[in-house]
């Protein structure tokens, strides 16, 4: 362990991990602490890149591939903002350029280069990242997970959350013919959603059942059809 980590490891010996999430290519690390937020470099080698102390807890932080930009949401026992508030943070000048306030706690924020989509508890909200104006609002069932998932490695948005129908996946497909199609993607059990992921590609959506029993369901995210190939199994 070197120079570096040794100090990093002092100055955090203090704080509570609140939260942790990887950037859009998985080469970076974001962590939340009760006494603010860091970034670690994963690829090529380990590093701390960024470690910036707040006034409070940091509950969500969301990077843009490896940019100055961030989002932030406060957290844990003494919030660095309240936790209704997403902060768009440029770490270049070391504050806040941006807000996003609403009437519940923020659950669940995902960014790509044009977009940031935030997860309340019954609906999904989606802006325009240029200049924060909305762009869509989405109903959905209970959420408590602030299950959201949004495409990045591809020009046209494609944004995966709960439908209103309990264990049902809702496709957004913004880039089709310039227009945005909607359609429901069935899963193969009635109990809420306990996760769900739009892979890369695109071409898979994985859900996983709040019973425990998790299921891989081939989606064509483009034509809004189940493959017939589903696997279940009882997870451990």
């Amino acid at each position: 362990m070197n120079s570096t980590d040794d100090a990093f490891d002092e100055a955090t010996s203090n704080s509570s991990l609140l939260t942790c999430s990887f950037n859009q290519d998985g080469g970076c690390l974001a962590i939340g602490t009760t006494t603010g937020f860091s970034v670690h470099n994963l690829h090529p080698q380990y590093a701390v890149s960024v470690k910036r102390e707040l006034s409070g807890g940091i509950g969500l932080v969301e990077m843009l591939f490896r940019c100055n930009l961030m989002v932030l949401v406060g957290g844990g026992p003494s919030p660095h903002a309240p936790p209704h508030r997403v902060l768009i943070h440029d770490d270049h000048q070391g504050r806040a350029i941006g807000d996003l306030s609403f009437r519940q706690v923020v659950l669940s924020v995902k960014l790509r280069k044009d977009a940031i989509a935030v997860a309340l508890r019954d609906r999904v909200y989606v802006y325009h990242l240029s200049d924060l104006s909305l762009r869509d609002k989405i109903y959905t069932a209970d959420n408590p997970h602030g299950l959201l998932c949004l495409s990045t490695q591809i020009q046209d948005m494609v944004l995966a959350c709960p439908s209103v129908t309990t264990g049902h996946v809702r496709v957004e497909l913004y880039g089709l013919r310039k227009t945005v199609v909607r359609c429901v993607l069935p899963c193969v059990y009635a109990k809420p959603l306990y996760s769900t992921v739009v892979l890369i590609r695109l071409s898979r959506i994985v859900t996983r059942s709040a019973r425990k029993l998790a299921s891989r369901t081939g989606a064509d995210c483009r034509r809004c059809q189940i493959s017939n190939s589903v696997r279940k199994r009882h997870c451990h």
